[in-house]
This record gives C-alpha cells, sequence and structure tokens, in this order.
C-alpha cells in the first residue's frame, strides 16, 4: 500500500504583512513607561511597535517633513556647545578616552 505524503510544507511563524525592515530597538523603563502611557491614551489601545511608528511619524511632521538635517544640525550643535564649555584638563581627559574627574585638594 502506497502512503501519500504532502510535498508542500507550511511555513512557521507569523506571516509577514509588510515588507519594513524589522528592527530592535532596547529601551530604558522610564522611556517605556512613557510610551505605555500614551498608549493607554487612545482606543483602542495600540501595540508598543505601532505606538512607536505613530511617535516616530508625528515627530517627522513637527519637523517640517522628512528632512533630518535639522535634527542632525541641532544635536551636533548642542553636542559642539557642551565640549566648547569643558576646561583644556577636560579635552584632554576625553581625547585619551578617560573619564573626567576633579582633583581632591
Amino acid at each position: 500500500m502506497a502512503s501519500t505524503i504532502n510535498a508542500s510544507k507550511k511555513s512557521r511563524g507569523r506571516p509577514a504583512i509588510g515588507k519594513g525592515v524589522p528592527i530592535q530597538v532596547r529601551l530604558q523603563p522610564d522611556l517605556l513607561a512613557k510610551i505605555d502611557a500614551l498608549r493607554a491614551k487612545h482606543d483602542p489601545v495600540p501595540s508598543r511597535p505601532e505606538a512607536i511608528r505613530q511617535i516616530i511619524e508625528a515627530t517627522f511632521k513637527m519637523m517640517g517633513g522628512d528632512d533630518l538635517a535639522r535634527f542632525v544640525d541641532t544635536v551636533e550643535e548642542r553636542d559642539a556647545a557642551r565640549i566648547a564649555r569643558w576646561s583644556a584638563d577636560d579635552r584632554i581627559r576625553a581625547a585619551l578616552g578617560k573619564r573626567a574627574s576633579k582633583k581632591e585638594d
């Protein structure tokens, strides 16, 4: 008696629903709590990934479109201003990769 074998395999896991690139993001508990609080204000409550997508979209809209140049410039200017406030010793320590510490007299 011949047995029949099903040649097609079922795929495992959740079926793909989009063509986006999956990314993994590590969030600190305080930021995650803020996202969850924002989610709770909506009905129906969106999933965490959906809430994060909505936050990113809203941020782009607030910035005036998809242009990230303004955001990057702001971050670079902020970092440059912070470094400019450092003393010469702090700059040397940072360049050498050492944490700045103050001498105790």
